[in-house]
């Protein structure tokens, strides 16, 4: 009779498909006998984490005695206490939320989960969540964000309640502060442009000041962010009266791009960024790119 041969030799492709398709009860098994070798793959298995619900971010990011409450009905995570220092691509997607289900005021993260207390380095962090639940991503920002340090982050909000609200206020009923992101090269900003409130001016979340050498792009979908009675012309109205907000002062050529769906559109917002008086002294700013 041949030997099965043991879990820590079984290629990585063949690994990584085995925890892709595994039930809950599998990956249960898998995470009681071989957790040192979990912890030895935690490179791989924690590439890209995606999270769906407030329980799975508590269940990943927050203290112990909320994971082991959570222990006793979730069963389908692979252990939440590897490291999640491999993380290369965090996905915070909330567009599904249940309007009935109650976001916490506050998430009580923990340092054992975060490395101590250096911030967690991504690739790529990304959030999507509904214009209606605008609570969730103040809780991110006062949470949980402050703990990560990404060198690009996406934000894609949907579900706009008012055509005409291009902006979201992240500060409100918390104490205010700037991230402290400072690899930051890329935000990416569809739906709506997150603001914070610090001594007497708005701020761009997530767009700290520059530093020497540090190229900072602001991508913004232009389609997303006007209505459908509006042309390109509003966005070159709101940046203009805005300069400080989107840094214009501090940024280099091509540092903010208008992404946009068309090449009617690209025409169109070409024309407007040639024409528009109100970012006259910036226009060397400003470039505009196809979406691919």
């Amino acid at each position: 009779m041949n030997k099965i041969a043991p879990r820590r030799r079984l290629p990585w492709d063949v690994l990584l498909l085995v925890f892709k398709q595994a039930d809950p009860s599998t990956l249960a098994v898998l995470g009681r006998v071989s957790h040192d070798f979990l912890t030895a793959t935690a490179q791989e298995l924690y590439k890209l984490v995606a999270v769906t619900s407030v329980k799975q971010l508590e269940g990943f990011f927050c203290k112990r005695t909320v994971a082991q409450e959570e222990r006793k009905t979730k069963t389908s995570r692979i252990n939440p206490h590897l490291s999640l220092s491999h993380i290369h691509t965090l996905i915070i997607d909330f567009t599904s939320l249940s309007s009935r289900r109650r976001v916490p005021n506050s998430l009580s993260l923990s340092s054992s989960r975060l490395d101590d207390q250096r911030p967690l380095l991504l690739e790529h962090l990304e959030v999507s969540s509904d214009y209606s639940k605008v609570e969730v991503l103040r809780l991110l920002y006062s949470s949980l964000f402050p703990r990560l340090n990404p060198t690009r982050c996406s934000y894609k909000i949907v579900g706009r309640a008012l055509p005409q609200a291009h902006w979201v206020h992240l500060s409100h009923n918390y104490p205010t502060q700037l991230l402290g992101w400072t690899q930051i090269q890329t935000l990416d900003l569809s739906g709506v442009f997150p603001r914070v409130f610090l001594n007497g001016q708005d701020h761009l979340a997530g767009l700290p000041p520059p530093f020497p050498d540090h190229r900072r792009v602001l991508r913004l979908r232009v389609a997303s962010l006007l209505s459908s009675s509006t042309g390109s012309e509003s966005i070159m109205d709101i940046i203009g009266r805005n300069p400080v907000f989107f840094g214009l002062e501090e940024m280099q050529d091509g540092s903010i791009v208008l992404v946009v769906k068309s090449e009617e559109e690209k025409r169109e917002a070409e024309a407007a960024v040639q024409t528009s008086q109100r970012i006259e002294r910036w226009r060397h700013v400003f470039i505009v790119e196809l979406e691919t």
